[in-house]
């Protein structure tokens, strides 16, 4: 499954082995996957940054922990590949900040599809208990479900984005946790930040994890929503159809695109998206 998934915002697949125990060569240890070495770790892990540096000047539980524009941009980073693998009728089964790793760029590239499976192969039948309990949607727990357990998935994410909690963390045994959140619905509790949460953002949240799965958003639509939030708080058209792109494609694409302005045009062009920004600086030495 991991071999197949391509994406910009996709963990690279270079392959997988089984090395033998240097002391018997006959004897073969646990296979090992080779992909790319993030050294930002992952989305987890700079929440807890965040949070500490909010803890020593006393404002956790204040402010939200990743501020609302870098909180859309790496959302965006992340609903782009999930959006990519669902539109292949995958599910990854199993979306937590865990397995969103930080580029060298700071850019989102998902992993760990270890649990994802083929809506094909869940329609015959596999609808196994797979994720981790905690992110996982109330229908996981009756195993009929669909690809909307991601969009649960994600609106916590978001949630834990904000607030650097993680989710339901105060249900500390699985029978607890399963009446509360499945049969209940109780949900986690947007916080009231000083500045407010962006009122889209709290209702896109919401709307990911309601309980029943229809009344979730397709990625499709979370996409669209996190693209007009960013124009909302930009006050500038988002130049979003890129974003796809493979890195050379896009250098290549980009450089051909420019060569047709004047500097003017250039500058006013490289403020619609981020991935243009260097661009911009070589455009005001011109």
């Amino acid at each position: 499954m991991f071999s197949l998934i391509k994406h910009p915002n996709a963990c690279p697949f270079y392959g997988a082995f089984i090395p033998p125990q240097e002391d018997d060569p006959t004897v073969q240890e646990s296979p090992l996957i080779l992909m790319t070495l993030f050294k930002n770790g992952s989305l987890a892990d700079y929440i807890n940054k965040r949070r500490a540096e909010l803890e020593k000047q006393n404002l956790f539980g204040k402010r939200q922990v990743i501020e609302t524009t870098t909180l859309i941009n790496m959302a965006m980073n992340a609903a782009n590949c999930i959006q990519f693998i669902h539109s292949r009728t995958i599910i990854h089964r199993d979306i937590k900040t865990a397995n969103f790793l930080l580029d060298d760029h700071w850019v989102i590239r998902v992993t760990d599809f270890g649990v994802s499976r083929a809506m094909y192969d869940i329609s015959k039948g596999d609808y196994t208990f797979s994720g981790t309990d905690r992110w996982m949607a109330p229908e996981v727990f009756n195993k009929y479900y669909d690809q909307k357990v991601d969009t649960y998935s994600f609106g916590l994410v978001l949630w834990s984005m904000l607030t650097g909690l993680l989710p339901y963390d105060n249900y500390h045994n699985l029978s607890n946790f399963t009446d509360e959140i499945i049969v209940k619905g109780t949900r986690e509790r947007i916080p009231e930040f000083i500045p407010p949460v962006h009122p889209e953002l709290s209702r896109l949240i919401c709307k990911c994890w309601a309980a029943d799965p229809v009344e979730r958003p397709e990625f499709t639509e979370i996409l669209e929503s996190l693209y007009n939030m960013k124009c909302l708080i930009t006050q500038r058209p988002y130049t979003h159809i890129y974003d796809g792109l493979e890195e050379k494609e896009f250098h290549q694409f980009v450089e051909l695109l420019l060569g047709y302005m004047d500097s003017r045009t250039r500058i006013s062009f490289c403020l619609t998206n981020s991935k243009f920004y260097p661009f911009r600086k070589r455009s005001l030495c011109m």
